[in-house]
């Protein structure tokens, strides 16, 4: 004799679903229409929601790591909300930008190798390594972003060519000093 099943979902579960679907749209059209004010607050909560929770955890490491991290790039996103941007800004951001790219990328790899290596204690370490270089990464990606795209309007870049300024082709168009090539000697 074959039992009959009914698979009843609780209301609750579908109100939750619901709520769920509603936010998602919601926040879907504030980041179409308020595109600004959108990424501000996604980028204050990508920073301080794993932080209350490591607060929270005792995560001492976490905790130490972005209080420094934080504090680095506060000082460089705030050298690019200066006006007038000096002319070595642009440089500065960007230095510390690609060298915290390059710093978190080295590290996952890392942390992939530790993970992948067989060892258990190996593994853990490089599962937190991981994830640590990966969630800096997004955080440092952002604030990148937001860095240039608060120094774009001061620099003229981007705009109407008849505004736009001109510059040689051995000149840098952010700082306008003469560029190199690897060796440190002119470009042609």
């Amino acid at each position: 004799m074959a039992v009959k099943m009914h698979t009843v979902v609780p209301w609750d579960i579908e109100v939750f679903l619901l709520l769920n679907l509603m936010m998602y749209i919601g926040l879907f059209v504030w980041s179409k229409v308020g595109a600004r004010s959108f990424r501000m607050f996604q980028m204050s909560c990508v920073l301080m929601i794993p932080f209350l929770i490591a607060v929270l955890g005792h995560a001492w490491v976490f905790i130490l790591l972005w209080a420094s991290y934080v504090g680095c790039a506060a000082y460089i996103v705030w050298l690019a909300f200066q006006r007038p941007v000096l002319e070595t800004t642009p440089k500065h951001v960007y230095l510390f930008f690609t060298g915290a790219h390059q710093g978190c990328f080295s590290m996952s790899i890392v942390g992939l190798v530790l993970l992948f290596s067989g060892t258990l204690p190996g593994g853990d370490l490089g599962a937190r390594i991981l994830l640590l270089s990966m969630y800096f990464g997004v955080v440092n990606r952002d604030g990148g972003t937001i860095a240039a795209e608060r120094m774009r309007p001061a620099l003229r870049i981007g705009e109407d060519k008849k505004r736009s300024r001109h510059v040689a082709a051995n000149t840098c168009g952010i700082c306008s000093q003469t560029l190199r090539d690897v060796e440190g000697g002119q470009s042609p």
